[in-house]
Parts: structure tokens; C-alpha cells; sequence
């Protein structure tokens, strides 16, 4: 791949030895793992540059497309879950669970297309594609403003597609804790209905959505390469796209390198959030 099919043998032997190839397995293997352990990820058969200066790059826009997803998608998805809560049984109560499970079914992918033909090939609200403009301003203000722009699609797209599962998540917990005995004490002692809810049910019924968000960042992730395709996003999802096209295996082994390290991340700071919401689980 890296020479073409007419390299002579002192060629590929130049080649191993310059690889680590012509060391025994095991060593290969700790010198690998040091490697990665330290950034040194090696270069990129396609581009031949450093791959820990290309992901650098790109890594931020991944990271603010998804946090801020899942920020908003989860907060709106508490708020309705809710308001699902306070009203069971109601009209409002089930067309929030059903426009739920209506918009958690749409791929990601496709739902993202939807956005792009009305928001910007018939408003013309915002662009089609891509980070920045082809022309990017260079004042900070109209800079952020730019970036932003091209920020909302993508953004809208995976809120969207998060919001369904929060409300379904969250609507279950909210039911299972209000058939709790704590609930009727609380009432009993003159608490209304909102209070009841918002001081004693909405911090238990976190757990079960904390746990989901973060089982599941994985699929999280998955969702936001789909998107960066979809909106040419210059984030990780890109670069393995690309990276699979172009056959660019060290890139790949990089890429899902910090997917497994953003999961183990994001399962740390569940457990963490877990123990502060129940202080039973730090017993």
C-alpha cells in the first residue's frame, strides 16, 4: 500500500525494519502499547502526516457536536418527560410520548438530509455543509458567528434524534418513582403536585437516564459520524470516513482508540454522577 507493487525486496525489507516488523511478536506488541499510551499514533498512509496533529484538529468539533447534543436533547427530553408526568392520561401526555417514538425512529442520516432540504437548499437559513465557510472571516466575532451557522444543523440533527429516547427513558423512571411511597408522604405533608416532582422525583428519576446516556455513548458517537457525513463535518466521523475509503488503517486504530476511551470516559462520570444523585450507592 505504502510502496506500490514494484518495490524490490531491500525495499520491503527497509520497509519492516522501519515498521518494527522484523521484531519478535511480543515486542511489537509492548512497543505498540507504549506508543499509544504516550500519542505517538504514527503517520497516516495517506497523507503521510502525523496522525495525532490530524485528529487534534478535528477531535474539538466532534467533542462540541456531541456534548452539546446531549446536553439539549437530554434537557428537553426532562422537561417533556415531565410534563408527560404531570399530565398521564391527558391528550398532551400521549402526543409527547408519541411525536417521541416517531422522531427516535427516523435514521439519523436521513433525518439530517430532511433538515438540509428545508433549513438550506429551500429557506436558505443556513449552509449546506462543512465547518467554516470556503472564505472564513477572520475577526473572532464574525468567525463565531460563521462557525455557528455551520454548527446548526448538525446540532439540530442529533438533538432531535436524542430526544426521543430521553423522554422514553425518562417518562418510565418518572412513573416507577411516583408510585413510591415517598410520594404520597410528600403530599400528605402539602406539597403540591410541581414541588413533589421537581424537588423529589426529578433527582431519582436522573439515575436511570445518566445510566442510559452513558451505555450508550457509543451509539452516541455513531449518530454524530453519520451526521459529520451527512454536513461534511470536519470531526472525527470525516476522518474515519475517510480514513476507510482511503484504506488508512493506523488512522482507524487511532480513531476507535479515543472512541474507547471517550466510552470508559463517559461510564467513569456516570458513576460518579450516579453517587452523587443516590447517596445509597455510596454506602
Amino acid at each position: 500500500m505504502i510502496g506500490g507493487p514494484r518495490l524490490t525486496a531491500p525495499q520491503v525489507a527497509e520497509l519492516k525494519h522501519s515498521f518494527g516488523l522484523d521484531r519478535p511478536f511480543w515486542e511489537q506488541y509492548f512497543v505498540y502499547l507504549g506508543n499509544y499510551l504516550t500519542g505517538q499514533w504514527g503517520n497516516s498512509f495517506y497523507t503521510g502526516r502525523p496522525i495525532m496533529d490530524e485528529i487534534s484538529g478535528r477531535i474539538w468539533n466532534t467533542i462540541i457536536l456531541v456534548s452539546l447534543s446531549s446536553i439539549v436533547a437530554g434537557t428537553i427530553g426532562l422537561y417533556l418527560a415531565l410534563v408527560s408526568g404531570r399530565s398521564y392520561g391527558k391528550i398532551r401526555s400521549g402526543f409527547a410520548i408519541s411525536a417521541s417514538l416517531v422522531i427516535y425512529s427516523f435514521p439519523v442520516f436521513w433525518l439530517g438530509l430532511v433538515l438540509v432540504m428545508i433549513f438550506a437548499v429551500v429557506l436558505g437559513w443556513f449552509p449546506v455543509g462543512g465547518t467554516t465557510s470556503p472564505l472564513p472571516p477572520t475577526d473572532p466575532l464574525p468567525a463565531i458567528a460563521d462557525y455557528i451557522a455551520h454548527l446548526a444543523l448538525p446540532l439540530m440533527t442529533l438533538i432531535l434524534s436524542g430526544i426521543g429516547a430521553s423522554v422514553i427513558i425518562t417518562r418510565g423512571a418518572i412513573f416507577q418513582e411516583l408510585k413510591q411511597d415517598y410520594v404520597l408522604t410528600a403530599k400528605a405533608k402539602g406539597l403540591s403536585e410541581t414541588q413533589v416532582l421537581f424537588r423529589h422525583v426529578l433527582r431519582n428519576s436522573l439515575l436511570p437516564l445518566i445510566t442510559f446516556t452513558a451505555l450508550n455513548f457509543g451509539y452516541i458517537l455513531a449518530g454524530a459520524i453519520l451526521v459529520e457525513i451527512v454536513f461534511s463535518w470536519n470531526g472525527l466521523g470525516t476522518y474515519i470516513f475517510n480514513a476507510v475509503l482511503n484504506l488508512d488503517y493506523p488512522a482507524l486504530q487511532a480513531s476507535f482508540f479515543l472512541i474507547s476511551l471517550g466510552v470508559i470516559i463517559a461510564n467513569l462520570l456516570a458513576d460518579f454522577a450516579y453517587a452523587r444523585l443516590d447517596p445509597r450507592v455510596r454506602r
